[in-house]
C-alpha cells in the first residue's frame, strides 16, 4: 500500500503506483559526475578544440577526479562498512554503487589510454 502525504493542495505518493516501471525516480550523483568527466575529456581529445582549451578540460578532469577519489568513493566505502544494506535515493546500495562506478570507470580509463 502507499502513502500518501498531503501537502496543500498535492499530493505526494511515497512509492510509484502499482505497474509503473521498476526504474529509479534519481539518478546516482557518482555515476552523473563520471559521466560529466567522460564528456568534458572527450572535449579535451577532439582535435577541432584550441590546444590551450583542450589542456584546461584535461585540468579540469584531473582535479574533478582527485575529488571524487578521495571525497566521494571514500565515503561510498564508508557507507557500505557501517550501513552495508541501505539504499540511497537511487535505489542502490553503497556497494551496488562501487561496482558500477568502477566497472564505468575501468572502461573509460582503458578508452582513455588508447
Amino acid at each position: 500500500m502507499s502513502k500518501i502525504i498531503k501537502k496543500s493542495n498535492l499530493a505526494i505518493q511515497s512509492r510509484p503506483p502499482a505497474g509503473a516501471p521498476n526504474t529509479p525516480l534519481f539518478l546516482n550523483r557518482e555515476l552523473s559526475l563520471l559521466q560529466f568527466n567522460e564528456r568534458v575529456l572527450d572535449m579535451a581529445q577532439n582535435p577541432q578544440t584550441p590546444l590551450l582549451e583542450r589542456l584546461r578540460y584535461v585540468c579540469i578532469v584531473g582535479s574533478n577526479l582527485d575529488e571524487f577519489f578521495e571525497i566521494r568513493v571514500s565515503s561510498l566505502k564508508e557507507q557500505n562498512r557501517l550501513h552495508p544494506g541501505m539504499r540511497g535515493p537511487d535505489g542502490l546500495t553503497a556497494s551496488q554503487a562501487l561496482g558500477k562506478f568502477s566497472t564505468r570507470y575501468t572502461a573509460w580509463s582503458t578508452r582513455s589510454t588508447h
